[in-house]
């Protein structure tokens, strides 16, 4: 009997008999509609949970939870932290030191670059410096042109910023020299064009600097200058070490751009000192043009004579004639520097005809190191002729005035600026911008 029932089961389940469609559906409903009566509801599974219990089929169960969990917690804490954050960044992205957002924007700075340390990438950290020397050069700019009496103190800590973001570039620049770094000279090359922005940049916050006779000025602008150096010496580092990787192997920069870099370095030399060559010779004839109004000014003197007016006068002219021969001999310095960086230049060109780019460099370097001498001199010559100017000429009427009060007590001698008008009209292309915006701003100063 039990074989027969067995054989009937065998039958129908490889048989053709199969229940009608409708009677499946209907009964499959019933079913499931018992079974969820029968069973006791369940709290229901988050999303996360599953995610969890899904990676410890992959992965072990105690890394899951006790490392991948807790490490994923925290990235969506601080994704959510950063997100509430980008809107405080951004706003803080333009701002300066002193204003209150300003550590918000040096904090992000610091934390990019402290994560890029830990991963270890030498070109982003590279290519990041730059970007916030830039930066620091900027804000140097925005500040030196503002009225803003703390100027100074804000200044100092831009440029000494600076100069540390430098520092670092010049630090990577030195380790790919010596074989142990791995930027490319595409990197080198970025390196050198952004340098030479951030110098342009610092020549004009210097340029600012220079219509205030303040002593704080003069100071800050002498620490501009030297960071302006340090920028060179960069920007020059970058030429060697683009030089270096092309001379490796690295096709990244063609020869032709290498030697176009060479070219632009040495261009940019020669347009240097040329320019300081120029303030040298301008603060040459404005100081020429205040000796005779003070020889004028003592000859009036002795005739009036005004013993007072006369042994001032004397005092001055000293002063200036001390200032006009030092600057004449500054001009004589800078025309034999501009002649010696002829040469230089000159050689490093025929190197570069013979493709012997490591010579060319060399020159390159040496004509980057007489820039830098000769701006020196350029700056001394434009000092001295902040000193003099605003005690250059006191007008005729009031010397004649500065005699006695009634009490017996001398009056001081009326100090007021003179500008001269003549010589920079007749000579306009031999007193540079920065040196005619000079005499305004004393002019200002004295009318205030």
């Amino acid at each position: 009997m039990s074989e027969r029932i067995v054989e009937q089961l065998k039958q129908l389940k490889y048989g053709t008999i199969n229940p009608q469609t409708d009677w499946v559906a209907r009964n499959r409903a019933l079913l499931l509609s018992q079974i969820k009566n029968t069973i006791p509801e369940r709290p229901a599974v988050k999303t996360t949970e599953k995610m969890w219990a899904g990676l410890s089929i992959f992965f072990p169960k105690p890394l899951v939870y006790n490392v991948v969990r807790p490490v994923a917690v925290l990235l969506i804490v601080a994704l959510v932290a950063t997100t509430a954050y980008s809107g405080t960044v951004k706003a803080s992205y333009e701002t300066l030191p002193g204003d209150w957002l300003y550590p918000a924007k040096r904090g992000v700075e610091k934390t990019q670059a402290a994560v890029l340390s830990v991963i270890g990438d030498a070109t982003a950290q590279t290519k990041l410096h730059v970007e916030f020397a830039k930066r620091r050069a900027a804000e140097t700019k925005q500040i030196s042109g503002s009225s803003d009496p703390e100027k100074v103190a804000k200044m100092a800590v831009t440029v000494g910023d600076l100069q540390s973001e430098m520092n670092s570039i010049n630090s990577k620049l030195e380790e790919t020299k010596s074989a142990n770094g791995t930027l490319q000279a595409t990197v080198a090359k970025d390196i050198k064009q952004n340098s030479e922005q951030i110098k342009n940049v610092l020549q004009d916050a210097k340029d600012n600097l220079a219509l205030s006779p303040n002593v704080e000025n003069k100071a800050l602008s002498r620490e501009i200058s030297e960071t302006k150096d340090l920028v060179k010496d960069v920007s020059v580092k970058a030429v060697e070490v683009l030089v270096a990787k092309h001379l490796e192997g690295d096709t990244s920069v063609s020869k032709e751009e290498v030697k176009q870099e060479i070219n632009n370095a040495l261009q940019t030399s020669v347009n240097e000192v040329g320019v300081s060559k120029q303030n040298v010779d301008g603060a040459k004839v404005i100081l020429e043009s205040v000796k005779g109004a003070v020889a004028d000014l003592k000859s009036e003197a002795q005739k009036q004579n005004n013993s007072d007016l006369v042994s001032s006068t004397k005092a001055f002219s000293d002063k200036v004639s001390t200032a006009t021969n030092q600057t004449v001999a500054a001009v004589l310095k800078t025309e034999a520097a501009s002649a010696e960086l002829d040469k230089k230049v000159s050689e490093a060109h025929e190197f570069l005809n013979k493709d012997d780019l490591a010579q060319a460099v060399g020159k390159m370097k040496e004509a980057n190191q007489a820039s830098k001498d000769v701006e020196k001199i350029s700056d001394k010559a434009i000092e001295k002729t902040q000193t003099i100017l605003p005690i250059v000429q006191v007008m005729k009427d009031t010397a004649a005035a500065a005699t006695t009060t009634a009490a017996g007590t001398t009056l001081p001698l009326l100090i007021v600026t003179t500008t001269p008008t003549a010589t920079m009209s007749s000579t306009p292309a031999v007193i540079p911008v920065i040196l005619k915006n000079i005499v305004s701003s004393t002019e200002r100063n004295s009318a205030n």
